[in-house]
């Protein structure tokens, strides 16, 4: 976007790049399928994603009073859930590939597991590979789970407020008070 367009929203559709305009587009379709998917659900037209009597996320925000009579509020809601999602999932792979990178012997075992498991379907790839076979990846999974473990992608602070009086390394925290710890502060070396 153009710098002028803080300035005067009016003039948004001024120096607007192709992709700007494919964003717009691609981002309207979904918002439909959204509001369709939503109409759907409220009349019966289609069920919870688990089948029982678990309710998915669309079911918690559509019975959810904050949410219930807005759609836009749902599909807005929705959007940061799965950009937040998206995001994590890039940063903690690029993280996987760089420490992969500097530990060849671990880099070594996956790659194995991975190559034994495509391998066989190697022509069909696209049409054996399913959610069955995904399961079967335990170390692609756990060299990733690692990889959040040790470098998560987002900031986080813990607060914790004291029910008692507690002395930590000679220093008085009278109940009632609270701290915060943010976790991006500690840093690991996975090397």
């Amino acid at each position: 976007m153009q710098p002028h367009n803080f300035i005067e929203p009016k003039a948004m559709w001024i120096n607007l790049t192709k992709v700007d305009f494919w964003v717009k587009r691609n981002s309207q379709a979904v918002r439909a399928t959204l509001r369709k998917l939503l109409t759907d659900r409220r009349l019966g037209k289609s069920e919870a994603f688990y089948g029982d009597d678990t309710p998915d996320l669309l079911s918690i925000l559509l019975q959810n009073e904050f949410y219930m009579n807005d759609d836009e509020k749902i599909i807005d809601e929705i959007f940061t859930l799965f950009l937040a999602g998206s995001k994590t999932v890039q940063t903690t792979t690029t993280n996987l590939v760089c420490y992969l990178d500097k530990n060849p012997k671990e880099k070594k075992i996956l790659v194995e597991e991975i190559d034994s498991k495509l391998s066989p379907i190697k022509d069909r790839l696209i049409e054996k590979f399913d959610q069955d076979l995904a399961e079967e990846f335990s170390y692609l999974r756990n060299c990733f789970y690692e990889s959040l473990r040790i470098e998560p992608p987002v900031n986080t602070a813990l607060d914790s407020c004291f029910t008692q009086d507690v002395t930590l390394g000679g220093v008085l925290i009278s109940k009632g008070d609270c701290i915060s710890v943010c976790l991006d502060s500690v840093h690991h070396d996975a090397t």
